[in-house]
C-alpha cells in the first residue's frame, strides 16, 4: 500500500511546498515560546510530514500525545507517519486508537483495514473493509479493498489445502468468490479499471470460472496493452496486483 496524494504541479506545487515552509517557520517559533500546546505540536509535526522530515513529525506527534492522550486526530496523524517510514506494525495501533476514539472516521478505517491487510491479519482486515462500506458506498477502492482481504484469505487458506476438494480447498473457492463479488461491485463504478480487472480475472481463475478469466484477461489486453505487457501471461499469471491497496491521505491544511 502507498499514499498517494493530490496531483499538484508546476506553479501550484511550489506556492503550496512554500506555504508549508513558512507555516513551519511560524510554527516553530511558537513552540520556542510554548512546547506544552499539543495543538502546535500537532500541527508543527504535519508540516514535518509534508517537507518529508518524518522523524521530526514522530517526535511532535509523540509529543501532543503525551500533552492530550485523547487527541485522536494525532494518533491517526502519528499511524499515518509511521506508514510513510513502512513501520506498518507502528501504524497499526495508532489507528486502532483513533477508530475508538472517532468511531466515524471512515479513513481512519480505511487505512486500518490496509495495515491489517498488509500484516496478514485477515479477518480484522475484512471487518474494517465492511465497515467502511456500512458508511459509504459510491469509492470503488472500498469495495476493491474488501475483495483483496477475501482474495488474500483464499491464497492462504489455498496453501493449506492438502488436495483438491478437501474442506480447506472449497473454503478458498468460497472466498475467491467473494472477492469476485466485490470486484464486480468495484468495477460497476469504475468501468475501465485494469488492475481490478486484473485481480478479478484470477480470483475467477482460482474458483473455476476459467470462461470468465480469460474474458478479463482479453478486455485487460484492449484497455490497455502497456499493464498487460507488464503483467506477462496472465492466463499464468498468481499473484494479485495490490497497487490497488492505496492508504487514504490527509489533507494537512485542513
Amino acid at each position: 500500500g502507498i499514499f498517494v496524494h493530490p496531483v499538484e504541479t508546476g506553479a501550484a506545487l511550489r506556492s503550496f511546498q512554500r506555504k508549508v515552509a513558512e507555516a513551519s517557520e511560524e510554527l516553530a517559533v511558537a513552540l520556542k515560546h510554548d512546547d506544552q500546546q499539543p495543538i502546535l505540536n500537532n500541527n508543527y509535526g504535519l508540516s514535518q510530514i509534508e517537507l518529508g522530515s518524518y522523524d521530526a513529525a514522530l517526535n511532535h506527534f509523540t509529543r501532543a500525545l503525551q500533552q492530550k492522550s485523547d487527541f485522536h486526530q494525532v494518533h491517526y496523524h502519528l499511524g499515518y507517519a509511521y506508514a510513510l517510514k513502512k513501520r506498518i506494525d507502528l501504524a497499526a495501533p495508532e489507528w486502532e486508537q483513533t477508530a475508538k476514539l472517532e468511531p466515524k472516521f471512515v479513513d481512519c478505517h480505511v487505512n486500518l483495514g490496509i495495515a491489517y491487510y498488509l500484516l496478514e491479519k485477515l479477518e480484522p482486515a475484512v471487518t474494517e473493509f465492511r465497515r467502511v462500506l456500512t458508511m459509504r458506498h459510491e469509492q470503488p477502492e472500498d469495495f476493491s479493498n474488501l475483495g483483496m482481504a477475501y482474495a488474500k484469505q483464499g491464497i492462504l487458506l489455498r496453501k493449506d489445502s492438502k488436495k483438491k476438494g478437501d474442506r480447506r480447498d472449497i473454503e478458498a473457492a468460497a472466498k475467491f468468490n467473494l472477492a469476485v463479488g466485490q470486484f464486480d461491485l468495484a468495477i460497476a463504478i469504475k468501468p475501465n479499471d485494469v488492475i481490478v480487472h486484473s485481480n478479478r480475472g484470477l480470483a475467477c481463475f482460482f474458483c473455476g470460472r476459467f470462461e470468465e478469466a480469460f474474458e478479463e484477461w482479453s478486455k485487460i489486453a484492449r484497455l490497455d496493452p502497456e499493464y498487460a505487457k507488464k503483467r506477462g501471461d496472465l492466463t499464468h499469471e498468481s499473484v494479485f496486483d495490490e497497487a490497488c491497496m492505496i492508504f487514504a491521505t490527509m489533507d494537512i491544511m485542513q
